[in-house]
């Protein structure tokens, strides 16, 4: 049977309708797939200063695989460590962190891809607590009084690396300062300091005020004992007097800084107990019979 026209304007058209069916099937299998975001993720805790810890940080994204790049890590603008990420290093890196300013720190991982795209970031916020301190002090076992002793304060922190930094301040046991001595970089201070002048036993307190870092702290006593270092003792005495007239008896001690106690011997025979004050002691007695008397002195 033969085509007529119509026919065969009907059977070219069909086939031109599939050639752009097909066409566009073909174009639309190609077109490019919509970028997927990368999400930084940061993990971050508490903790305290000269103590270190572990960061974490990690990528996600809707890509199938996880894109190659660097992560960064930064406190207070200062880049602390950076590890690559992504591909065959996988989707998280972590990094060692040692705080050292108590308060709040402000922390950014940021990822940088390979491909030149934009970076992504985030930021956590952690809280940094001082860290705990022991102070502890060094004294001389003896010295002599009035005199200028070395006193030695050492201040340590209860745990990680961080060390203490400010002023040492030397008390007596009552409260008085005698001294202060600034720490070096092993945390110790020293200083020579003066001995009160009227005790025979003195507690040091060694008082550290803290830094920015660290707590202040306060050392147990050390206890001094101090001797009087007396070298001689000088006896004014009359040397006559009217029988019934009261004779006062003196004696100076060197040196000026003396103190305790002295008796006065009569014959041999303790006659008083007497205090000393400003490095001397006094005493009155009255002979009840003519002769003549042995006066001692003993401190």
């Amino acid at each position: 049977m033969q085509s007529t026209p119509a026919a065969t304007r009907r059977t070219a058209l069909a086939a031109l309708l599939s050639c752009v069916a097909i066409i566009a099937a073909t174009l639309i299998a190609v077109a490019p797939a919509a970028s997927a975001a990368v999400t930084v993720n940061l993990t971050v805790g508490s903790g305290t200063v000269g103590v270190v810890q572990t960061v974490k940080a990690s990528l996600s994204s809707g890509l199938i695989g996880t894109p190659a790049g660097q992560m960064s890590f930064f406190v207070a603008g200062a880049e602390i460590a950076s590890a690559p990420i992504g591909g065959s290093d996988g989707s998280s890196v972590t990094a060692k962190w040692l705080p050292t300013k108590a308060g709040s720190n402000t922390m950014q991982a940021r990822f940088t891809p390979i491909d030149g795209s934009a970076p992504s970031s985030t930021s956590r916020t952690a809280q940094i607590s001082k860290i705990g301190t022991k102070t502890t002090i060094s004294v001389p076992a003896t010295a002599e009084n009035g005199a200028h002793v070395q006193l030695s304060a050492s201040v340590k922190v209860s745990r990680g690396e961080y060390v203490p930094t400010g002023t040492v301040t030397f008390k007596l046991s009552t409260g008085a300062t005698i001294g202060k001595a600034t720490l070096d970089g092993a945390g110790n201070a020293s200083t020579n300091a003066p001995l009160p002048g009227n005790s025979t036993r003195v507690g040091i307190v060694a008082v550290y005020s803290g830094d920015a870092g660290a707590t202040a702290s306060n050392s147990s006593a050390g206890y001094v004992k101090v001797s009087v270092g007396a070298t001689s003792l000088k006896l004014d005495v009359p040397e006559t007097v009217p029988l019934g007239s009261p004779v006062t008896m003196t004696v100076t001690i060197t040196p000026a800084s003396a103190r305790g106690k002295v008796v006065f011997k009569i014959n041999g025979v303790t006659m008083n107990t007497v205090t000393v004050v400003n490095a001397s002691a006094s005493f009155t007695w009255t002979a009840k019979k003519p002769g003549t008397y042995r006066v001692v002195t003993e401190y």
